[in-house]
């Protein structure tokens, strides 16, 4: 890889690209998991959320949601559907990597196989991890009280049967991998950048990408978020990409694809930097 921080066709060891992204995936998952909690209850659509006054507005709304984890759960409700995101989240990132990894060796090191590339690895890897994303985001919830991974698999096997285990997978899908593409794209160009214009560590200089990055590659994916939000907690009520639109655009407004965004945009943002800071030192050292 080069030394100024520009793209580079350097092929990473497998193994280290593994071990980056399970390392990265666990420490986000532990850190960062109340502000999944707290997007996820914003975007389920209780009326809890929707009252007028001061308490409407988007920081007004995260805050009642806080307030009502800590009243019902306490403090440790923050970190309520952890275990299904370690789950998901420690091999997923792994095996996201790692996939990045052997794409890139193989497509063009340019804007077109750069997208390629993370929409591919992204995608492909959501669709082997969905089960557990559909568990961990019912367990976010305040809709359901599962107690465990077994439970809510055995509550969505019995209610929605097998296909319950992979809803919102097209809107997932169409969050996901324009996200991965947009985001390897712009982490290039922005690594790139801050690479030529600041004297800083590289190490500094990953984050800050990845998480510059990842924040806009989050914003323009916003609304599929909140649709595969509403399909996997409400699959019978909500059945398709376009219907899910619809209800959510006539009876709650424009807005509603919108929420929780900065809650993720946050999200997003911390985790990618540990990632890829931790991906690229990794690659520097063993590649």
């Amino acid at each position: 890889m080069p030394k100024d921080g520009s793209p580079s066709t350097v092929k990473a060891n497998p193994g280290v690209a593994l071990l980056s992204g399970a390392l990265s995936g666990f420490a986000s998952c532990v850190i960062l998991q109340p502000l999944d909690l707290l997007k996820t209850r914003l975007q389920q659509g209780n009326l809890q959320f929707a009252t007028a006054g001061p308490s409407s507005s988007v920081g007004g709304k995260t805050l009642r949601a806080a307030k009502l984890v800590l009243a019902n759960d306490g403090l440790q409700g923050f970190w309520r559907g952890t275990t299904p995101t370690v789950a998901r989240n420690v091999p997923g990132v792994a095996l996201y990597f790692a996939s990045l990894n052997q794409l890139r060796s193989i497509l063009p090191n340019s804007v077109a196989g750069n997208l390629l590339a993370g929409a591919t690895a992204r995608s492909s890897v959501g669709l082997v991890l969905m089960p557990m994303t559909v568990i961990k985001t019912r367990m976010e919830s305040s809709i359901y009280h599962s107690t465990g991974i077994r439970a809510a698999m055995n509550d969505i096997l019995k209610t929605h049967g097998f296909r319950g285990l992979f809803a919102g997978f097209w809107p997932t899908t169409l969050r996901d991998a324009p996200t991965a593409g947009l985001f390897l794209v712009s982490y290039e160009q922005i690594r790139g950048v801050l690479s030529r214009s600041v004297r800083t560590a590289q190490t500094t200089i990953d984050a800050s990408a990845g998480a510059a990055a990842a924040g806009f590659a989050t914003l323009v994916t916003a609304p599929f978020d909140t649709i595969k939000t509403r399909q996997q907690l409400r699959p019978s009520v909500y059945t398709s990409i376009l219907q899910t639109g619809r209800l959510l655009y006539l009876n709650e407004g424009l807005t509603s694809f919108f929420r929780g965004v900065s809650l993720r945009c946050i999200r997003k943002a911390a985790s990618s930097g540990i990632a890829w800071s931790l991906y690229e030192g990794l690659v520097r050292r063993w590649a």
